[in-house]
């Protein structure tokens, strides 16, 4: 016998739940989008229809200025133009590679081209040089303006091509050509306009997820129907590459040029070679795409490679932030990437401080380089923003020096900035990896049971966690299942290697909030695999128990003792351990004595998620002010309806009038004990009631369960990030909130679950605070916002 472990804390599995509701989304919200789409739409198609192809013509510029480049003086190595024929998919996996062997993605590995005109250089390229363009790398750059005329700073590229709107074409395919044979050991090339806004941290973000090794063409979404002579551009703003327009009879996924595109070097590479049937495209006698540069290459993408080469990732907005999070308040957020359309680039400073934070990217700027504002080891800068009400100043506060992670490759964005509860998710990962490091040794490959394939994040996030441990351990998972129609004994058996001895093969329990009879199917699943493999080793991951009948339990408790091979143990939270201590060591069911269980070890362990560390990196801009996070399944706790009127329902059933007036309710007492926020302010919060479950993660037909376990993992984050404060009862939605140092108000479930964990490990993070009741929580939350 062997139990070991004290307090921390613990954080639950939150069950599977089915249920679904659909957000509230009034007939103003639903005119309001229908009719900025049909705008935008109609526009599309009047300025595609205007556009005239005019032939390249040579251009000014000094050839003696160092920063100043003809396309046609570089000579492209015809060995780079080889095209490569694999298949292009998203792969969770290489991030995870990434991620396990140190070598992250840098913003110096993306070659950048501004595509801009002399008109826009002392408004436009002034804006975005003392903004997000500072944020790349300068030593050397890894960016280029593409322009007939040198600025005066900026490193730039004469095209060749007239300087027209419908050059576009012509000054894309020389941009990608310059960046190919000037970059070589670039893995991304980007292209986008002068009046757009980049976020560099969340852009390498969503590129660690792809596999820069394939050929791809990667942007915001937009859909392209090829039904009629003149394109016609429709465009989704949900995540899913599904097209709702059923009607069409032939579509083409495509992505949006003005919020910025980005190609890898081996499609680079085709481009280049294949350039001329590109413009092709762009000015053959059909008109389909007339000099429309995106849609063109979408379209030249698909008949060379096929459109699984076309990727579509949230974040790429085609509007600047006022009018593309107005459309989408109630929508799921994104991270943002980038923004068009920013024809006040006045804005662009305070708003990539905003975005971007004050950090300096890893290659820091030297005091004589002509982005940097101040040869002093710290500066600030008067930035204003132009509002409806008039000009507000804001002095935003810049430092410029390396901060402590800076040399690290995409170690920037949060890095000087210390986590509130950094050193408790350290320590809780510690334990994690310091037990299983030592528990997994000797093991080669793992049957995996209870695989949580449903859209339930939380259960996600742990799974998460445990696939990191098995990486780390390198060990093989040889078949992971999630219920019991998916079990097969003499599958399950036959999927270990033959050579694989006994010795190096481990059944894997995955953790949770399900040992027990509250979600009883999960658990007997586990007893008919501990039955059918009575000699194999068997460890089950960190878990919350509870059980309603004693009887149950001890029946559990047999079982365990029935089998021949070690168990390891860990529960989530103190009451759980001392609940297994008590059953199998203390006061063993009759018949059974503590040596009986011997060969039984048990620890107290925090919630796998932990593994994951610090996600401030995944956190979004808010789109809500409150978001009420709650659940709707079994471990769905009942609150008082209203206070003195009696009965009782859930948080998830409360609806948008009721809200309202507990909002309302909570003001007027505010303003009483003098909180000075009139009371329009409280009249104009804005909240929606959701729980993760209605609607899965997206990810393609043909993922692989780790990659699904990724998508819902990264998609409960995200979910998370649309309220400037949240107040949710489930577990992890505590636990994702504290990795993304997101501030919540927590809540507790129907059988003690949230409590018992937050008691036993998470309770002095300052990021959380701990209510009773809804109209506190509310109340509470509204103090922080």
């Amino acid at each position: 016998m062997r139990v070991v472990g004290r307090g921390g804390t613990d954080g639950g599995s939150d069950g599977p739940s089915s249920s679904s509701r659909p957000l509230p989304v009034s007939l103003l919200d639903c005119a309001t989008f229908l009719f900025a789409l049909a705008a935008f739409t109609t526009s599309a198609l009047l300025a595609i229809e205007r556009l005239a192809f005019r032939r390249p013509t040579s251009s000014g510029g000094d050839p003696r200025d160092p920063l100043f480049f003809r396309s046609d003086d570089v000579n492209v190595n015809s060995d780079l133009l080889s095209s490569s024929s694999s298949s292009s998919s998203s792969t969770p996996s290489a991030a995870l590679s990434r991620r396990l062997s140190g070598d992250r993605l840098s913003i110096c590995d993306v070659g950048f081209a501004v595509l801009s005109s002399a008109v826009h250089y002392h408004q436009r390229m002034r804006d975005t040089g003392i903004g997000w363009l500072r944020r790349l790398c300068h030593d050397p750059p890894n960016y280029v303006l593409i322009a007939s005329e040198p600025h005066p700073s900026l490193p730039t590229v004469d095209t060749g091509c007239e300087e027209a709107y419908t050059n576009l074409c012509c000054k894309s395919l020389a941009a990608f050509r310059f960046m190919l044979a000037a970059w070589p050991e670039k893995k991304w090339f980007m292209k986008l306009d002068d009046d757009t806004l980049l976020s560099p941290r969340n852009l390498v973000l969503e590129l660690e997820e792809l596999d820069e090794n394939l050929p791809l063409l990667v942007g915001g979404q937009i859909y392209i129907s090829r039904s009629n002579d003149t394109a016609s551009l429709l465009v989704g703003s949900g995540r899913s590459n599904t097209f709702p327009w059923k009607e069409q009879s032939s579509v083409m996924l495509g992505v949006r040029g003005g919020s910025g595109y980005l190609i890898t070097k081996s499609l680079a590479q085709v481009v280049s070679a294949r350039g001329e049937r590109y413009l092709e495209i762009c000015t053959r006698d059909d008109k389909r795409f007339f000099t429309a540069e995106d849609a063109s290459l979408a379209e030249f993408v698909r008949e060379e490679l096929g459109e699984e080469s076309i990727i579509h990732l949230p974040g790429f907005f085609f509007h600047q932030p006022a009018l593309s999070f107005r459309l989408d308040y109630l929508r799921r957020n994104f991270r943002p990437v980038s923004f068009h359309m920013m024809h006040a680039t006045s804005q662009m400073p305070v708003l990539d401080f905003l975005l971007n934070g004050a950090l300096e990217p890893p290659n820091e700027l030297s005091p004589s380089h002509p982005l940097s504002p101040s040869p002093s080891p710290s500066h600030s800068r008067l930035l204003s923003v132009s509002k409806p009400d008039g000009t507000t100043a804001v002095e935003v506060q810049t430092v410029n020096q390396r901060d402590s992670r800076g040399t690290q490759r995409g170690g920037w964005g949060w890095g000087a900035l210390e986590h509130p509860c950094g050193e408790m998710i350290a320590d809780l990962a510690g334990r994690l990896w310091t037990h299983y490091s030592e528990v997994l040794s000797g093991a080669d490959e793992a049957f995996v049971v209870g695989l949580p394939d449903h859209p339930n994040r939380g259960d996600s996030a742990i799974f998460a966690g445990l696939l990191l441990l098995l990486e780390a351990a390198q060990i093989k998972i040889t078949s992971a299942i999630h219920v019991a129609r998916d079990y097969d004994k003499e599958k399950a058996a036959s999927s270990f290697s033959p050579g694989v001895p006994l010795e190096r093969r481990i059944l894997v329990f995955h953790g949770g909030g399900n040992f027990g009879d509250l979600y009883k199917h999960h658990h007997e699943l586990r007893l008919r695999v501990l039955n059918d493999f009575p000699d194999y080793k068997v460890v089950m991951f960190p878990q919350t128990v509870h059980f309603k009948n004693e009887t149950y339990f001890e029946h559990t408790v047999k079982r365990f003792a029935s089998h021949k091979g070690a168990i390891d143990l860990a529960a989530r939270d103190e009451i759980s351990l001392e609940q297994l201590r008590q059953k199998l060591f203390v006061s063993p069911p009759d018949g059974l004595t503590a040596s009986d269980l011997g060969h039984v070890s048990l620890s107290l362990l925090p919630d796998t998620a932990f593994v994951i560390g610090d996600q401030r990196n995944r956190r979004g801009l808010p789109t809500v002010d409150l978001l009420l996070h709650a659940r709707t399944d079994p471990e769905a706790p009942k609150v008082e309806f209203w206070k003195g009127k009696g009965g009782t329902k859930r948080v998830a059933d409360l609806t948008r009038g009721e809200i309202r007036r507990r909002v309302r309710e909570a003001g007027r007492l505010k303003r009483l004990e003098g909180d000075a926020r009139p009371e329009e302010w409280f009249e104009g919060v804005t909240f929606v009631n959701d729980d993760w479950i209605a609607k899965d993660a997206p990810f393609g037909p043909n993922a692989t369960f780790a990659e699904r376990i990724w998508a819902r993992t990264y998609d409960g984050m995200e979910f998370l990030s649309r309220g400037r404060v949240t107040v949710t009862n489930r577990l992890h939605g505590h636990i994702l909130m504290i990795l993304m140092g997101l501030p919540h108000v927590i809540m507790g479930d129907s059988f003690g679950k949230v409590r018992k964990y937050r008691t036993s490990w998470t309770r002095n993070c300052t990021l959380s605070a701990w209510v009773e009741d809804i109209d506190v929580g509310i109340a509470l939350a509204l103090d922080l916002m």
